[in-house]
């Protein structure tokens, strides 16, 4: 099967009496351009979507009256730290800017994927990181230079 990109999300989709097949993905794999993947149930689909456009949990890459192919993507663990005022948050920023990580910010929490340096580098700058297991719903860094 092929996809040329995605056909909705199974939060606003009809799947009554159709059978739903997840292609598991990893976060970093979700803004690939070209991606070629298995499903749950031994199938096959590939996708071609438009450049920087990412996959989302729920995305449907394929569907017909009988078959649903929807994104899963895996949990994995990351480093949050809970942002309490503008001031902790564009430190935290800058701290984290230089290390081209990638992030998920939301209005109190930022994220990044874990990995033993960053909590130690986080904690001796006196952030108090916790560990989760979630979706990561950040993206790699792209066309970062400097001049």
């Amino acid at each position: 099967m092929f996809s040329t990109g995605v056909e909705g999300n199974l939060s606003h989709f009809e799947t009554h009496g159709r059978e739903i097949d997840y292609a598991l993905i990893e976060w970093f794999d979700a803004s690939k351009h070209v991606l070629r993947l298995p499903t749950q149930a031994g199938r096959e689909i590939g996708i071609r979507k438009p450049e920087g456009a990412a996959l989302r949990d729920g995305d449907v890459l394929y569907h017909d009256e009988n078959l649903v192919i929807a994104v899963r993507i895996r949990r994995c663990s990351v480093l949050r730290v809970r942002l309490h005022d503008p001031v902790q948050a564009a430190r935290l920023g800058y701290e984290l800017g230089n290390r081209h990580l990638p992030i998920s910010i939301t209005k109190d929490v930022l994220e990044v994927p874990f990995d033993e340096p960053t909590e130690q580098h986080l904690v001796k700058l006196g952030f108090l990181p916790e560990r989760a297991e979630c979706i990561f719903r950040g993206h790699m860094p792209s066309h970062h230079h400097h001049e």
